[in-house]
This record gives structure tokens, C-alpha cells and sequence, in this order.
């Protein structure tokens, strides 16, 4: 994951508004717990998760992060409310 992570580069990325969503990390990993793995090992999985996931803010100076509360990895589908309302909002700052 790190490895894929590090291609990511912002060089020659545009300066538009930018919506980027997280899952809930305490949610995540109280599944991933439920899935088989130590707890130890589900809260440092979502800490690094959550850090690169964040790091895409930083691809434009109009970015916005948004956590996803009770969301796992399918967040338009665990909150579409949210997912519309955001990317509303978005396409108002375009």
C-alpha cells in the first residue's frame, strides 16, 4: 500500500476544488476486528489508511476532507446521503 501511496504525485495536478472522503476508522476497524484481525492490528491498519487517504488533500489548495461517520470502504454506499450532499456543495464551488 505505502508503495502505491508514494507514485501518487501532485505534480501536475489541477488547483480545483477537490472533495475528498474518509471511512470511519473506528467503524473499519471494529469490522475488520469482526473479520479475523487483532485489534492491534485493525487500528494500525486504519491509522496508516487514514493518513494516506488524508495526504490526497493535499493534491489541491481547495481540497476538503470529509470523514465519513459509520462508513467502511464503500462510502457512497454506507452514506449516499452524504456523498450527494457533498459533491452538491462541489459542483456550487466550480
Amino acid at each position: 500500500m505505502d508503495q502505491c501511496a508514494k507514485r501518487l504525485s501532485k505534480e501536475g495536478f489541477p488547483d480545483i476544488p477537490l472533495t475528498v472522503f474518509g471511512r470511519d476508522g473506528e467503524y473499519s476497524a471494529e469490522q475488520q476486528i469482526i473479520a479475523g484481525l487483532t485489534k492491534s492490528e485493525a487500528i494500525a491498519f486504519e491509522e496508516v489508511w487514514t493518513e494516506l487517504i488524508q495526504e490526497q488533500t493535499n493534491f489541491s489548495s481547495r481540497s476538503v476532507y470529509i470523514k465519513a461517520k459509520g462508513a467502511g470502504h464503500n462510502i457512497p454506499y454506507d452514506c449516499p446521503e452524504l456523498i450527494m450532499r457533498k459533491m452538491t456543495r462541489l459542483y456550487s464551488r466550480i
